[in-house]
């Protein structure tokens, strides 16, 4: 790598820690918050809440027209050539486009409260607050233009102190004898304390001019339209997955499947993150994509691997350590942390495409890798619960990357396949040791295969030590790196 493309690696790495950061607090503050909800209000509260929200989500998404996506495109180019009109520009315009979608469609849906309308279990009341959310669902826009500009600090900052509101409003009003309407009104203060911080905090990058102009709406819809139908097919995917299993084998299975599917997601959400943030970055440039798009998807599989492997070595450890019941999940932790390695390849030559504006390949990834999901839930989880939604999952991971496989050779992207195996190769090995010899002890069975693979990694050069300096660089705090920079110097004499 040369150093302008380390450079390049280095900022992707940096974003990509906070965007994990924001992904882990969102995975905590969500599983507090359902916790304590269930425990004051009971499943009732649980399951009508998690139903509003549902229903919301997808109206979100349907709504949503890949306008996140297209931003990120097409705001990442226009930082990335210093053209602060173009990027304000290409915002407020899609910013107030989507403000007119949603409100328009969250006043009908508070119009249809109002007349009384209801729909089997959804009330008036579940309209009303459906409405609030969906009104208040254009806030992706913002988190797009922060991780286009790579200051996704701030993503994690906000999504921090919409969850702290959600925590404080949710729970008092549950508390007060709200039930589920708390519940719900909590996830509205959440949206609406993160839009308004975000509106302020958006003038910073964005010219206080607002323009509008129809033509770069058009420009960033025709780039995200493409990724509309396969994440309106994801959003599906996750909600079908949870209430397949909540409809064929009740609650308790349900929450355990939940919880696994949440631990083997903080997992692989550093890898997922950094390959979010390769489209504003090879958006913006001109030569040497395919370069750091594979130098970035190297030292991802180098970061997670050995979590993964660790883990799946002891599934029911992490998930005994929760609560006894969710041992019972250990067999789809396993599976769904095998799905990590497939689904990473696939967010990287995800992203690459878009740089390429490779919009039909894109199309037809995502089918490959939703479809199946969906179409086996509905054959696996009636007999096999949240094990058969797991393995649903791992295989429409499979697919996809089978399918971006083909995709990276059709566009000359020629990742080195052998690499990728020794990176695999080297963790499973040791896990299987583990597995032989500390097959109780997670303490040490867990550090030890996480440890011994980063050293190994190193000893048979699969990845170097400036590589290995990204990594420490980018996810380390400057403030902790300057007092253990000298220890740092000397492992590196050791160990190269």
């Amino acid at each position: 790598m040369s150093s302008s493309e380390q450079s390049v690696v280095s900022k992707v790495l940096k974003g990509g820690s906070w965007l994990y950061l924001s992904n882990i607090l969102n995975n905590i503050f969500g599983f507090v918050y359902w916790f304590v909800i269930s425990i004051i209000g009971g499943p009732s509260v649980l399951g009508y809440t998690s139903a509003v929200i549902g229903l919301a989500s997808i109206i979100i998404g349907l709504l949503n027209m890949g306008s996140g996506i297209g931003l990120q495109k097409y705001i990442g180019e226009a930082w990335g050539q210093k053209d602060r009109e173009s990027l304000s520009t290409y915002f407020w315009s899609t910013t107030l486009f989507s403000a007119i979608v949603y409100f328009a469609a969250g006043f009908m849906l508070m119009l249809l409260a109002l007349s009384g309308f209801s729909y089997k279990e959804f009330s008036p009341q579940a309209f009303v607050i459906c409405s609030l959310l969906v009104a208040l669902g254009f806030n992706t826009n913002f988190t797009a233009l922060f991780t286009a500009v790579l200051k996704t600090n701030i993503v994690a900052l906000v999504s921090a102190l919409g969850n702290v509101v959600r925590l404080a409003v949710g729970i008092t009003l549950v508390i007060w004898g709200w039930s589920w309407v708390g519940a719900s009104l909590g996830y509205v203060f959440h949206y609406l304390v993160m839009l308004l911080v975000y509106l302020y905090l958006s003038r910073l990058y964005s010219e206080k001019r607002i323009a509008f102009s129809l033509s770069a709406v058009y420009k960033i819809l025709k780039a995200g339209s493409v990724s509309w139908l396969p994440n309106v097919v994801t959003l599906l995917g996750q909600w079908l997955g949870v209430l397949v299993v909540f409809g064929s084998t009740g609650a308790v299975e349900t929450g355990a499947y939940y919880i696994a599917f949440t631990i083997s997601s903080v997992v692989v959400g550093l890898g997922l993150n950094i390959t979010m943030l390769l489209l504003p970055v090879l958006s913006s440039l001109t030569d040497g994509r395919k370069r750091v798009c594979w130098s970035t998807l190297k030292v991802c599989y180098a970061l997670i691997l050995p979590l993964a492997f660790a883990l799946m070595t002891y599934p029911w450890a992490p998930l005994k350590l929760l609560r006894r019941e969710y041992v019972s999940a250990s067999s789809s932790l396993f599976v769904l942390l095998a799905s990590s390695a497939f689904i990473i390849f696939v967010g990287a030559v995800t992203n690459l495409l878009y740089a390429y504006n490779g919009y039909m390949k894109i199309l037809a990834l995502g089918a490959a890798l939703n479809i199946p999901r969906i179409v086996l839930y509905f054959i696996l989880v009636p007999p096999y619960g949240g094990y058969g939604a797991a393995l649903s999952f791992l295989a429409g991971s499979i697919t996809g990357f089978l399918a971006s496989v083909i995709i990276a050779k059709n566009i000359g992207f020629t990742p080195s396949y052998k690499t990728i195996a020794c990176l695999a190769a080297v963790p499973l090995a040791l896990s299987s040791v583990a597995w032989t010899i500390l097959r109780q002890e997670w303490i040490i069975g867990v550090p030890l295969i996480i440890i011994l693979s980063y050293i190994m990694y190193i000893k048979l050069n699969l990845i170097s030590k400036n590589e290995v300096k990204l990594i420490v660089y980018a996810l380390t705090p400057s403030l902790i790196l300057n007092k253990v920079k000298p220890l740092l110097e000397i492992t590196a004499r050791i160990l190269f």
